[in-house]
């Protein structure tokens, strides 16, 4: 009897641990006489235990939630792909380039309806003139779903796009050039079923600034976006755009060389519409054709530790800080740096601006429709503990450290110049840092802690 009840019990324990498979898919495999279960190319020694062959096998099989699918680096399938829920896919763990995805067609990867699924080093391109490249539509309602390492290309409306749906994005990029699509966009229904939250990390949205009408980073409705880490640039509108109902939240972020002349409006870092919602934090933007910071509509928000520089590159341009909203703002901590005959800021709100600890470089400012100098805009800002100097962006190796430059392109470079390379000293000179003056304002938060980075939750002071 005791025997007995031990093997019951060993069936029970057995039958509730989660055993997932393994398979793998390669373009020498072959999908009747493989079973999918070998990286083996197919052959009549090694049968059944060898590779599948194609997209539509992978697509058909009898995998399951939490299975793993790899696929060959260096190789390529075409044809569109609607992966499983709960299933994961990623490259094979070796050397090489990631295996290729490619389509033409409406799409080239599909989620629909999915949850739990990762991702993981892969190349999308859509060919001819495809709607999406990656397309998430209601998946990750029960469980969110994991990107890791995706580059897609080639949607002639969107390289990414999240719509009803939950996901993490790592270091994945959008990349809109020769297609005219959008890098990523973050979409939601009038009703909604599933509420749209993506977090990217490290990720990059672009574009060529010559074709469509695209922001590297778009938030539409009421969708929720946080950006860490991320950079947006050459996009033919705007770096990171909040509208509608929705938030984006930027930490560590990369704004630079966005908006193309011909188009009106275009060309702000950052920028929020409508009544959404936008946070930026430890952020730069650069070399914009607008505004660093641009905010219209009734939309509210924070501007915290950030440095702009060299924006209003185009024929109309703003501000570094440009706000005609009837919300609330906080602008602080931080560097605003225009170049010659630029206006430093153009404010214009009904709402409250709170401003306080930044440092401007300039001596052009705009409050209410009227030109003002730095005393008038303080004086008509209340604004406390800032300063109109040069903000000495200490030393190249210094300033690096909090520049985003993954896309190839020396950011910090842009920023500094041989009469900027100031000594560390600055770091302790209460002329620009320390309580009661200019406390850690855009890159001098890195004097404090050995240079670390701004860090959420970490408490500032404001």
């Amino acid at each position: 009897m005791k025997r007995i009840f031990l093997s019951i019990l060993f069936l029970i324990c057995f039958s509730s641990v989660g055993w997932s498979a393994t398979y793998y898919v390669r373009t020498d495999g072959h999908d009747t006489s493989c079973n999918g279960t070998v990286d083996t190319a197919d052959s009549a020694g090694v049968r059944p235990a060898c590779a599948w062959l194609s997209l539509e096998k992978v697509s058909g099989a009898s995998v399951t939630a939490g299975d793993w699918v790899y696929f060959k680096r260096g190789q390529t399938w075409t044809g569109s792909f609607s992966p499983k829920s709960g299933v994961n896919y990623g490259a094979t763990n070796e050397a090489g380039a990631k295996p290729i995805l490619t389509a033409g067609g409406t799409r080239v990867v599909l989620f629909n309806g999915c949850n739990g699924n990762t991702m993981s080093d892969f190349t999308i391109i859509g060919t001819g003139s495809p709607t999406y490249a990656m397309q998430i539509i209601s998946s990750g309602g029960t469980s969110p779903l994991t990107f890791n390492r995706i580059d897609a290309s080639g949607g002639a409306s969107y390289q990414w796009r999240f719509y009803e749906s939950v996901a993490t994005c790592n270091t994945c990029t959008g990349d809109a050039t020769g297609s005219g699509g959008i890098p990523f966009t973050f979409d939601q229904a009038g009703t909604v079923v599933i509420p749209t939250v993506v977090t990217c990390n490290d990720c990059i949205g672009k574009g060529d600034l010559t074709t469509g009408t695209e922001s590297g980073f778009q938030q539409l409705l009421a969708a929720t976006l946080t950006c860490n880490r991320c950079t947006s640039y050459n996009n033919t509108v705007d770096g990171f755009t909040a509208s509608n109902t929705g938030s984006i939240t930027c930490w560590n972020c990369d704004s630079h060389n966005n908006g193309k002349a011909a188009i009106s409006g275009a060309g702000d870092a950052y920028t929020s519409h409508d009544t959404s919602i936008l946070y930026v934090y430890e952020s730069v933007g650069y070399g914009n054709i607008k505004s660093c910071l641009g905010v219209v509509g009734t939309s509210t928000g924070s501007f915290l530790n950030n440095t702009c520089y060299d924006n209003e590159k185009g024929p109309s341009p703003a501000a570094e800080l440009y706000i005609t909203s009837a919300g609330n703002w906080t602008v602080k901590n931080n560097i605003f740096y225009p170049t010659t005959d630029k206006n430093t800021t153009d404010v214009n709100t009904a709402g409250t601006l709170t401003v306080s600890n930044n440092i401007y470089q300039g001596s052009l400012f705009n409050w209410g429709g009227a030109a003002k100098t730095y005393s008038e805009w303080v004086a008509a800002t209340s604004e406390t503990n800032s300063k109109n100097t040069n903000p000495l962006l200490i030393s190249a190796t210094d300033y690096r450290r909090r520049c985003q430059a993954r896309d190839g392109v020396d950011v910090c470079s842009t920023l500094v110049t041989a009469s900027d390379m100031q000594s560390n000293t600055v770091c302790t000179d209460s002329a620009y840092v320390g309580p009661g003056t200019v406390p850690f304002a855009g890159a001098y938060n890195l004097c404090v802690s050995g240079g670390g980075l701004f860090t959420p939750g970490f408490n500032w002071g404001f």
